[in-house]
C-alpha cells in the first residue's frame, strides 16, 4: 500500500540502486509526481520523496598529461597516421568537439590568412555558429600539414580505420573526449578564465566547469 511507503524505504531502495546520479533525479522527480497525484486523489497522505536527496558525485576530469601529448604529436607525422593531424590538433589544441571535427573541411571551416576556426550551426552541436581565433601551436601544425600535403583533405577518406590504429600505437590508453578535456583543462589553468575557452569549445561555463575543466599543478 502506498501509506506503508515511508522516507527510510524510498531511501533504501534509492540508496541501493547502481543508476546514475541524472537517472536518480529523474526517477525521484517521476515518483514525487505520481505520490502528489495520489495525495490528491486521497490514495495516501505524504509524499516519501518529498525532502529525498540525491547525491551528486564529481567525478574526476581525465586528461592527457604534457609527456602524453608530445608521445601523441611524434606519431601524428608517420605515413600510416598523418592524415590524421588535423583531426587530433584541432582537438588537442581548440578543443574542437569530435563530431563537430569530422564534419570540417579546409574551404569551408580553417581561415589560414586570419589564423581563424569557423564552425557553423550547421555542423555544431548545438547548432550556435562560432569563429574563433587558432593558437599559435595549432596554426603551426595546419600550416606544416597544408604545405606538406597540398592535395590532401581535412579529414581522411578512411578516418576511422586510421584511427583505429592510431589509437593501438599509443604507449597509454585513449581517452574518451581526452582531446577535448585536455585543450579545456590547460587553456583554464594558463588563463585561469572560463569566458573566451566557454565560446571556442561552445559550452556554458556550467558545462565547462562540469565536464571539461581540472586543475593543475
Amino acid at each position: 500500500l502506498l501509506v506503508e511507503l515511508n522516507r527510510e524505504k524510498v531511501e533504501e531502495v534509492f540508496s541501493d540502486q547502481k543508476w546514475s546520479p541524472q537517472s536518480l533525479r529523474n526517477y525521484r522527480s517521476l515518483l514525487s509526481q505520481f505520490f502528489n497525484w495520489s495525495i490528491r486523489r486521497g490514495l495516501t497522505t505524504t509524499n516519501p520523496l518529498q525532502h529525498l536527496q540525491v547525491a551528486v558525485v564529481h567525478r574526476t576530469v581525465e586528461v592527457y598529461s604534457l609527456d602524453q601529448v608530445r608521445t601523441m604529436v611524434s606519431i601524428l607525422p608517420r605515413p600510416e597516421f598523418v592524415g590524421l593531424t588535423p583531426y587530433v590538433v584541432l582537438g588537442l589544441f581548440a578543443g574542437v568537439r569530435p563530431l563537430e571535427a569530422e564534419r570540417m573541411t579546409w574551404d569551408a571551416n580553417i581561415r589560414m590568412a586570419t589564423t581563424e576556426v569557423e564552425i557553423q550551426g550547421e555542423i555544431s552541436k548545438t547548432k550556435r555558429p562560432r569563429r574563433f581565433s587558432m593558437e599559435p601551436v595549432l596554426a603551426a601544425w595546419l600550416s606544416w600539414f597544408r604545405t606538406a600535403h597540398k592535395s590532401a583533405p581535412l579529414v581522411a577518406p578512411d578516418f576511422k580505420r586510421r584511427l583505429d590504429g592510431f589509437k593501438r600505437a599509443l604507449p597509454f590508453p585513449w581517452i574518451t573526449d581526452g582531446l577535448r578535456h585536455t585543450f579545456g583543462t590547460f587553456h583554464y589553468n594558463r588563463d585561469k578564465t572560463l569566458g573566451p575557452l566557454t565560446f571556442i569549445m561552445g559550452n556554458s561555463e556550467s558545462i565547462a566547469r562540469k565536464h571539461y575543466i581540472t586543475t593543475l599543478p
